[in-house]
């Protein structure tokens, strides 16, 4: 890890900062014919999917639990963007009309390094929906995951990226 920024890390750097307005967001996704992005807030960071440099896609029908779904970031803009390594990440699941984050992490220390995406590149992130996937030394599934609305989030951007998704019935 030398050198290197991980999700778990960024996480709780993240985490520890917005850790009083975690969930604070109050619009929820409608489902429209008409595009319009996502503004929401993450602590005090914007939340977006997509603006005039770079774009956050994930499924978009709904998943059942355990299934290992992908979310792609693609530089849309003419330059390289800046992202963190790994890039970190969160799961966030809406309940009571705000969201509340689904991971915490304790982890210790924060190696740095960035990794440049170039103009029209891609990178994915596999995510696989299931609580021991998700669990590991430094994080923990703080919720089920049930069936409703969440988003992945995208931390190694400013503003944060996110990708709403959906977890049906088995």
């Amino acid at each position: 890890m030398d050198g290197q920024w991980s999700r778990r890390t960024l996480l709780r750097l993240a985490g520890a900062a917005t850790i009083p307005l975690a969930g604070c967001s109050t619009l929820a996704s409608v489902p429209s014919t008409e595009y319009k992005p996502l503004t929401e807030h993450y602590g005090d960071k914007d939340v977006t999917d997509t603006d005039d440099r770079l774009r956050l896609e994930g499924p978009e029908e709904p998943v059942e639990r355990g299934t290992t779904i992908s979310f792609t970031v693609t530089n849309t803009g003419s330059e390289d963007v800046s992202l963190g390594c790994h890039n970190p990440w969160t799961i966030q699941q809406q309940a009571d009309g705000q969201w509340r984050d689904v991971i915490w992490t304790n982890a210790d220390g924060f190696p740095t390094c960035l990794t440049k995406l170039a103009p029209g590149g891609t990178r994915s992130e596999q995510v696989t929906l299931d609580r021991s996937a998700l669990t590991s030394e430094t994080e923990t599934v703080q919720f089920d995951l049930t069936p409703g609305l969440y988003r992945f989030v995208l931390l190694a951007t400013d503003p944060f990226f996110a990708a709403d998704f959906r977890i049906r019935e088995s």
